[in-house]
Order: C-alpha cells, then structure tokens, then sequence
C-alpha cells in the first residue's frame, strides 16, 4: 500500500531528527494512543509519535483527501495537545500534496512544522 511507504519514510524522518520511543500505526511498531471523542464514536489516531528532549511531539502523513474535515478535525487536536505540552506538531508532505496541506493548514489555522518527504 503507498500509504505504507510513506508511514515508513515518516518513521525513518523521525528516527533521524533523533527521535525516541517511536510509535506508529504500522503493524511492526507499537501503535500510538487512540483519543475519543466524547460522544464515542469517533476515534482519532496520530500516525506516528515521538520523543525528543523529554518532549512528545506527533508526526502525521499530509495528503489529499475526499474528507478534509476529519483531517482538519483530527490536526487541530493534535495541535492542541502539541501547545498544551510543549511539543511539536509536524505534518509531512509527500510530493504532489504541498499546496493541499498548505491550504488546510492556513484556512484553520493550525500551527504546524512542514516537512517535504
């Protein structure tokens, strides 16, 4: 799956910015923790996680989508707990998605590092 090949550049980016204790939703990694929200339905999981400096920061795929309000949803989410731990939020854009996360990300406000994988 090409999604696969992109979890896996993520988690090879996090593993070189120094990264530790790396979670991910790939099968070969320990899966990050699940928010619910209340209400109970819908379940939110980042695609990677990492620790650096005693930090957690969250890493997710950037990518074009036909349901941009649960990516925008689940961001600010992971923006909030970002800000509310001093971590940082990074979205990694695989090419030929840039200018739809740059899109997303200004519209709503979210507050995010960008990085071209």
């Amino acid at each position: 799956m090409e999604n696969d090949n992109y979890l896996q550049k993520a988690v090879s980016w996090a593993e070189r910015k120094g990264f530790t204790k790396i979670k991910s939703i790939l099968d070969e990694y320990e899966s990050p923790k699940a928010f619910t929200r209340s209400g109970g339905e819908e379940v939110v999981q980042p695609d990677v996680t990492g620790v650096q400096m005693g930090t957690k920061h969250y890493i997710e795929l950037g990518m074009k989508t036909d349901k941009p309000n649960n990516l925008i949803s689940k961001w600010k989410l992971l923006e909030m707990l970002c800000q509310r731990n001093e971590g940082k939020f990074y979205v990694l854009i695989p090419y030929g998605h840039k200018a739809f996360v740059d899109r997303i990300l200004k519209d709503n406000n979210i507050h995010a590092v960008t990085v071209s994988i």
